[in-house]
């Protein structure tokens, strides 16, 4: 079967402007800030954020970081995003699988939101375990990592529960240590969705 490339994925679903609503949608904006309050309890010097999107995030994450690097697989995305972010915010276009975080690092903390569940997608199993392999040599000692992903209630989507929760043992079995788990929930759209944020530490 052969697959999908990433950049070519999300700049169609970019081509359409914020697809997501996550710039206007009540329920993303206060998904943001549950996502920054398992962090914001400390500055961080170096912040690496994969699936960076338009910067809705990003922006937040600029507040907390001397510096942010942020990747998306999407050039529409990132070109979205340059205008939204302040100065000590860094933009890159990369697929997330071939973008080599040992060698840009190291970071004290690394966000992968809304983003781990289509590398499992379009990915190999293998190709998305060297991924939390290599993320974990990529952070300092204490520095974090932090997790969040929708859930459905499908056992057939790409957000199932059980998919979700084993892309959370993944980062555990790859050597990070969970130190907090929180569970957002809220009404987008006329359905009630909930998203599943762990905080892990590299000890």
């Amino acid at each position: 079967m052969e697959r999908e490339d990433p950049a070519v994925f999300f700049d169609e679903l970019w081509s359409t402007g914020d697809y997501w609503e996550l710039e206007t949608s009540d329920y993303d904006q206060r998904r943001f800030e549950a996502q920054l309050a398992l962090v914001d309890d400390r500055r961080y010097r170096r912040t690496l954020e994969y699936g960076c999107g338009g910067g809705e995030f990003t922006r937040r994450l600029a507040t907390i970081s001397h510096s942010v690097l942020a990747l998306d697989a999407s050039a529409l995305a990132v070109a979205r995003a340059k205008p939204r972010v302040p100065e000590n915010v860094e933009l890159q276009v990369v697929d997330a699988v071939e973008f080599d975080p040992v060698d840009a690092g190291p970071f004290d903390l690394v966000v992968i939101c809304e983003t781990i569940y289509y590398l499992g997608w379009l990915r190999t199993f293998f190709e998305i375990g060297w991924f939390a392999h290599r993320l974990l040599e990529a952070v300092e000692p204490e520095g974090r990592l932090l997790l969040g992903n929708t859930i459905i209630d499908d056992e057939k989507s790409l957000e199932s529960p059980w998919l979700i929760d084993t892309y959370r043992d993944l980062f555990a079995n790859a050597g990070f240590d969970l130190e907090v788990e929180d569970r957002f929930r809220g009404p987008k759209d006329g359905a009630e969705l909930e998203a599943l944020l762990s905080r892990f530490k590299r000890t």
